[in-house]
């Protein structure tokens, strides 16, 4: 799990982290949860790293194709593999340039393009806008595991915040097909 996500996650319990290094000594990293004595409540939705959709409360896709810009392989592949369960035509792409040369090949066909926003070459609101400006018929879903609100993009329901559910990634993609 990514750093930003980790943060992500730590943050949205309430908790922080700190980070100390010395060089030639290492890094540590402590995070720090607040305590939490009531039962857990179970969720309706499946987490990301569990996609058993055949049970979950929500309609499934249609054959629109979907095409996943993410530079974490294991969330790319769990992601994938969610979305062709749901009944999604779906490309991946490693990064924006894997993306762009995906979209040269098959502009016509991709229906929604998910990205990370955090990306090595490229941030994904960047790719975003400029997909957008070279392929306007293609939705834009965006997603982060870093908390701010600087990163969130205009629309809401267009935010994907990691690690999420099935039933948000689905909703998500429903929404921005939907227009």
């Amino acid at each position: 799990m990514g750093l930003a996500t980790t943060y992500g996650i730590v943050k949205q319990s309430g908790g922080f982290i700190t980070v100390e290094s010395e060089a030639n000594k290492g890094t540590t990293v402590r995070m720090f949860l607040p305590y939490h004595a009531a039962p857990s409540v179970a969720r309706p939705a499946v987490a990301i790293g569990a996609p058993e959709v055949d049970e979950l409360p929500f309609a499934a896709g249609g054959d629109e194709t979907i095409l996943i810009v993410e530079d974490d392989a294991a969330v790319r592949a769990t992601t994938t593999t969610i979305l062709e369960r749901l009944g999604y035509v779906v490309f991946a792409a490693g990064t924006p340039t894997e993306a762009f040369e995906t979209l040269r090949e098959r502009a016509d066909d991709i229906d929604v393009l998910v990205t990370d926003i955090i990306h090595p070459e490229m941030s994904g609101m960047r790719l975003g806008k400029l997909v957008a400006a070279q392929y306007p018929h293609v939705r834009i879903v965006r997603m982060s595991g870093f908390v701010g609100d600087d990163l969130a993009p205009e629309s809401a329901s267009l935010f994907l915040q990691k690690p999420f559910s099935v039933d948000a990634l689905a909703r998500a993609i429903r929404g921005a097909l939907a227009g």
